[in-house]
């Protein structure tokens, strides 16, 4: 016998046909990616082009992602909110932010009356830049910090309610079109700047009530109005400045109504196209009460306060310091190990190539000033790149460091503090940290702390980025 006997099946030509046009789809598939990955057809090594295309039914091109040239084009984007540094937002929400300088944490995830931010700088990063909400900042405790508010427009407005409490400080106000209130509190001044508390550039509308403002005989101006920006003065004290008490010039317009001071060389100045107008009592001065030169314009019936302002100047405000960054790098060990030669700060690790131990060092120049004074405050102004790890938000652990600059860096990993304190930034964010933490304020008086660095022991990549060198510590005793 020749063995069992098996029928040969004969396979239908339709079903060859199909399996054909399953393999040459197959194909077709793998070619796409073969192209769109780099795949080099003798050696089968994979080289990344990282350049992807969007077709529509056409199969023309309407979207791009290039990462040899960093870009992303579309034909069309439609998004809900964008997050970019370089772009304008837009907000037409009401909202109502506290600021506490004594208790406020700038990290805190939500602002509430109980859970405040600790600066007014956190609280300005929450107004768009066209902003046509009314943004209300109620203060609620006394404190510290030098206000910008710059290129905010739209019909919106920033209204301040002091509250009654007193800011170390001033206002620089600039390039804005929304209603900026400062009103119901003490102003005292304290700033690098000499020409106003407040001061007023190209701003559609300042309101001021209720407020007294101290220059402590150290600025030139207590509220400067210029460059055609427009301010209504009520009620309030302006006392103790160089020169003037209140100036509008080159264009600038001040409305004043009932407000009183002294002890200044000029109460009330129009000077080179400026106007002053309004009614009732003004400031006085102690050379001229009320003086208009060089084009300047006084209108209306002003009558210089004759009487006592009975108002005693607040205590003398404590020193602020700020100090520049003046060199950036990084250290990584395990995968690659050793000092990075791009002079930027980095943290965590990406793919295996090393932990990274970042560093901001800032010379001997905080050190120096500040060994043995009554810190009260620390922050640090940092911006985060927009390349590297998730583009999303990134906690980021900052601590102190002995290092003045790169020439005191051990040839190993570099130490810093155990203690961190914690920080989130996304691609392209720049902000203030508070680093007013026990620790942080007794190693900087003390003289142990140098500078500022970054590290996590933690690999995982949702610990990694990147930041750039410049930054400013600034420092409060």
């Amino acid at each position: 016998m020749l063995g069992d006997y098996k029928p040969i099946t004969i396979t239908p030509i339709q079903t060859i046909q199909r399996l054909e046009s399953k393999l040459q789809h197959n194909e077709n598939r793998w070619n796409i990616i073969r192209d769109w990955a780099g795949v080099d057809d003798q050696s089968g090594a994979v080289v990344m082009k990282t350049r992807t295309f969007l077709l529509n039914e056409n199969q023309e091109t309407v979207g791009e992602l290039n990462g040899l040239q960093n870009e992303v084009g579309f034909d069309r984007l439609k998004v809900g909110t964008l997050l970019a540094p370089n772009v304008v937002s837009y907000g037409a929400t009401d909202k109502d932010l506290y600021v506490n300088f004594a208790s406020g944490d700038d990290e805190a995830a939500t602002n509430t009356i109980d859970t405040p931010y600790r600066s007014i700088a956190r609280c300005l990063q929450e107004i768009p830049h066209y902003n046509n909400g009314k943004i209300r900042i109620f203060f609620q405790s006394n404190g510290t910090e030098i206000v910008e508010i710059k290129g905010v427009h739209g019909s919106g407005s920033v209204e301040f309610f002091m509250q009654g409490y007193t800011l170390d400080g001033m206002f620089h106000l600039e390039g804005s079109t929304n209603i900026i209130r400062i009103q119901n509190g003490t102003l005292n001044f304290l700033g690098t700047n000499q020409y106003g508390v407040i001061k007023a550039y190209r701003c559609a509308y300042v309101h001021i009530e209720n407020m007294k403002i101290f220059g402590r005989g150290v600025t030139d101006t207590i509220v400067t109005i210029h460059d055609r920006s427009y301010c209504y003065i009520k009620n309030s004290l302006l006392q103790d400045a160089i020169h003037h008490l209140m100036i509008a010039q080159f264009g600038g317009f001040i409305v004043n109504e009932e407000n009183v001071g002294s002890n200044a060389r000029f109460g009330v100045f129009a000077w080179l196209g400026g106007v002053v107008a309004g009614s009732g009592t003004c400031p006085t001065g102690t050379t001229t009460p009320i003086r208009a030169d060089k084009g300047g314009e006084i209108r209306g019936t002003l009558t210089p306060y004759a009487g006592d302002t009975g108002q005693p100047p607040p205590p003398a405000p404590p020193t602020v310091l700020t100090f520049p960054v003046l060199q950036g790098r990084s250290y990584r060990s395990g995968g690659v190990t050793g000092w990075r030669s791009e002079k930027l700060v980095y943290q965590g690790e990406w793919s295996g190539y090393g932990l990274h131990r970042g560093l901001w060092m800032f010379g001997n120049n905080p050190s120096a000033s500040v060994t043995g004074k009554e810190i009260k405050r620390i922050r640090f102004y940092c911006t985060r790149l927009s390349k590297g790890g998730n583009s999303g938000s990134v906690p980021f652990y900052f601590r102190y460091h002995s290092y003045l600059d790169a020439n005191s860096l051990p040839s190993g990993a570099p130490a810093l503090s155990s203690l961190a304190v914690t920080a989130s930034f996304s691609w392209g964010q720049g902000k203030w940290v508070d680093l007013s933490h026990p620790d942080f304020l007794t190693a900087f008086r003390n003289g142990t702390a140098k500078g500022i660095g970054l590290f996590l022991n933690n690999r995982s990549s949702s610990y990694y980025g990147i930041f750039d060198a410049p930054g400013t510590l600034e420092i409060t005793y």
